[in-house]
């Protein structure tokens, strides 16, 4: 089994709750999961989390996929057919917390409007000067690890 190591950056303040919000997908803003419990097939273990992707299939598609209770809150994103990308969900902005779209590729803070390419976290588009601070994920079969201590 090949390991892939990502980098994600995310926008956004955590609040050391640990949950999920399920996939914005395109375009849209997802469902979210009560503090302190995680959605079927995620796991966690001090500040990494691990989604079985065969339980849990809202990344089953292009989407995206927000997860809070480690170090730093983090966006997980399925940006390609088996392209995932992980970043923290802190805007470079003003770092605070907000609601995350994802669409044509391209991540979207709805604070105030920075757009990051969810290929790689890279600034499209400001206020934000920089672009997101990436965090490691890993594939191995249907195992998607991501670290965000």
């Amino acid at each position: 089994m090949a390991a892939v190591s990502i980098v994600a950056t995310a926008c956004g303040g955590g609040d050391g709750e640990t949950g999920a919000t399920g996939p914005s997908g395109t375009g849209g803003g997802g469902g979210s999961t009560p503090p302190g419990t995680l959605p079927a097939g995620v796991t966690r273990s001090g500040n990494v989390f691990t989604i079985d992707l065969s339980v849990n299939n809202e990344l089953s598609s292009a989407g995206l996929f927000v997860l809070s209770g480690g170090a730093v809150p983090a966006l997980v994103v399925r940006a390609a057919a088996d392209t995932y990308r992980a970043f923290d969900a802190r805007c470079p902005h003003a770092g605070t917390s907000n609601q995350w779209e994802f669409g044509n590729g391209v991540l979207q803070c709805n604070n105030h409007g920075s757009r990051f390419a969810a290929s790689s976290g890279a600034l499209n588009a400001g206020p934000a000067t920089t672009g997101l601070r990436a965090l490691v994920v890993t594939r191995a079969g249907s195992t998607l690890t991501v670290s965000t201590g």
